[in-house]
């Protein structure tokens, strides 16, 4: 795997300058529709897909799981033609899916607080952990545009520590191409 990477770190450099760029005009233009925002999210996903597969092709003969990269870029390219192709339900199912997942890791949580309550200590922290994911997920279910425009902020926020997560790790992966010897 540190073949690929060290083969394919400025595709990886793309991939979070990508994510970073999308995070920040999600946060500098908040009134933007979920619609738009499916638009950018989808473009960059093309965009991140295509950066992938360019380099999963580059490393071909470097790594022989190089058709993970292959795969992960014909999925990212793939979901973003599905959001293009469908913006409005991309959205609601978007938002919705968000709020069942949270909804039923909260009751898990829940479940698990009281569950473990005579063998751990501090299982309230748990089992706040629970009601705040549930409330969240009811939030989301149930209100959903409200919920879309609060979740602009927190997908912003997560492409952007995401995209400085990849440039460090593209930066790291340039290192090794100066720093290794052929095999």
């Amino acid at each position: 795997m540190k073949a690929i990477l060290k083969k394919i770190w400025g595709h990886i450099l793309i991939w979070g300058v990508l994510s970073i760029l999308f995070g920040i005009i999600s946060i500098a233009w908040p009134g933007l529709t979920l619609t738009t925002l499916v638009y950018l999210f989808a473009i960059a996903v093309i965009a991140e897909g295509i950066a992938i597969l360019a380099g999963a092709w580059q490393a071909r003969h470097e790594d022989k799981n190089w058709w993970v990269m292959l795969l992960t870029g014909i999925i990212n390219i793939g979901a973003g033609i599905i959001c293009i192709a469908n913006p409005g339900i991309t959205a609601l199912f978007f938002v919705v899916l968000i709020g069942v997942s949270w909804l039923i890791t909260g009751l898990m949580e829940i479940y698990a607080g009281i569950s473990l309550r005579k063998e751990i200590t501090n299982e309230g922290w748990l089992i706040l952990a629970g009601v705040l994911s549930t409330l969240s997920g009811l939030f989301l279910i149930f209100r959903t545009g409200e919920g879309a425009l609060a979740l602009i902020w927190l997908i912003a926020g997560f492409a952007i520590v995401f995209g400085i997560v990849l440039v460090l790790v593209a930066l790291r992966a340039k290192t090794w191409v100066s720093g290794m010897t052929s095999r």
